[in-house]
């Protein structure tokens, strides 16, 4: 059975994490054959308490947790750590605020990813599919056959994003060695030419069927609205946390 890292960037909201984690276990990863392993980063923003606290719900998940509590909040420092730490021929990428929202078959996932070796990563859907596009913000991503595959045009675009993915770790790897820690993360897919030319060589999907409600929402949103902490500057190019 593979084994499979979950790279999990947090920041200090146990209960948040609790309820993500809770749902992916009851309605994907507990159901697979698959082995898992954590890997988190828990930046010290967020509710009052330890940052291990946040650790010690993962290990309520998993039997090994890879963790880190740097002093200093970062999230793109903290998503090239995750990644960094990777060894699994997969990687699934969740951040600590998206909750399943319907059964996922992880091993198809897995055998999908196995049978194109040229497919980067496939996400799991946050809009509703329709019999023959998938929705990704304002782009149409047709059916394959097997999944809905992002158009070729769109790759550097729309290819990766932040959601809850399976992920083959050649591709974080190759994407490691061009990453600046001090932006963000997804958006430099979209504007530095050698990320934009690396996701031309590779293939992106949504993973669900035709037809089927979403089932990944964010939950984050909710929690951020009673807290001190807010994203500093404009939110699409997220970097670090600052008080309100």
């Amino acid at each position: 059975m593979p084994l499979v890292d979950v790279t999990i960037t947090a920041v200090k909201r146990p209960k948040l994490l609790e309820r993500t984690l809770e749902s992916f276990w009851d309605k994907c990863f507990g159901l697979s054959h698959n082995q898992f392993r954590a890997v988190i980063n828990v930046d010290p923003v967020g509710e009052p308490g330890a940052a291990e606290e946040t650790v010690d719900v993962c290990r309520e998940y998993f039997k090994e947790v890879i963790w880190r509590c740097p002093k200093v909040a970062s999230f793109g420092h903290a998503f090239v750590w995750v990644w960094s730490k990777a060894v699994t021929p997969f990687i699934f990428h969740l951040e600590d605020d998206w909750e399943l929202t319907r059964t996922i078959d992880f091993d198809r996932m897995i055998a999908i990813m196995e049978n194109n070796t040229n497919l980067a990563l496939l996400r799991l859907p946050a809009f509703p599919t329709a019999a023959e596009t998938a929705k990704q913000w304002n782009v149409f991503y047709p059916w394959n056959g097997t999944f809905f595959e992002c158009p070729i045009e769109q790759r550097a675009a729309t290819g990766f994003a932040g959601h809850p993915s399976l992920i083959r770790t050649l591709f974080a790897r190759q994407a490691l060695l061009f990453l600046e820690v001090g932006k963000n993360p997804e958006k430099q897919f979209h504007y530095r030419s050698d990320l934009k030319d690396l996701a031309l060589k590779w293939r992106f999907g949504v993973y669900s069927n035709q037809s089927s409600p979403a089932a990944i929402v964010d939950i984050g949103r909710d929690w951020i609205k009673d807290q001190p902490w807010k994203k500093a500057g404009d939110k699409s190019f997220f970097t670090h946390w600052e008080a309100r």
